[in-house]
């Protein structure tokens, strides 16, 4: 089936409510200067995807956390049950770099859960700038997805700290 490059587009699209997204900055502000990490949870809803909330998870890599971080495993496992008894699923995972960009790095790719939203906020001197989604297929590719913000952005597009509300 054809798709033209814009229904493509609206269909590769993040929604995110604003409370989650409050939640995700809120997260990464507080974990700074380490790289936060956590759980998008909702629900799926004609082509994409609508994040109802945000689930902040402890930062376990062994290694420097201001530069890499790791989902605590037990805690992604307690988070998932909770969200299955509340209706909800894994829609993706977000973590935060620090140095301004929230492109996709060799080792995000790496890491990236196949198949659901990576979504990356980037901060620079203790502010948000931008968020990035990608998706990852099984054969390595990343593809970028459009995120709007419920109530803050009003199309789809790369949130940043130039969309209204932010």
């Amino acid at each position: 089936m054809f798709l033209s490059p814009f229904l493509r587009y609206c269909l590769d699209m993040v929604r995110i409510g604003a409370e989650a997204w409050r939640a995700v900055i809120d997260h990464c502000l507080s974990a700074a200067p380490e790289e936060a990490c956590g759980i998008l949870l909702g629900r799926r809803e004609g082509g994409g995807v609508v994040v109802l909330d945000a689930a902040a998870c402890r930062n376990a890599h062994p290694g420097d956390r201001r530069k890499h971080f790791l989902i605590d495993p037990e805690q992604q496992l307690a988070i998932q049950r909770a969200a299955r008894e509340a209706g909800l699923e894994i829609l993706g995972f977000y973590h935060s770099h620090l140095n301004g960009s929230a492109q996709l790095s060799e080792e995000d790719r790496r890491q990236a859960h196949p198949s659901v939203s990576n979504v990356i906020f980037a901060f620079r001197d203790g502010k948000f700038v931008e968020a990035r989604s990608w998706r990852i297929g099984g054969d390595g590719a990343a593809a970028e997805e459009a995120i709007v913000v419920e109530g803050v952005t009003a199309a789809p597009r790369a949130a940043s700290e130039n969309a209204d509300g932010c």
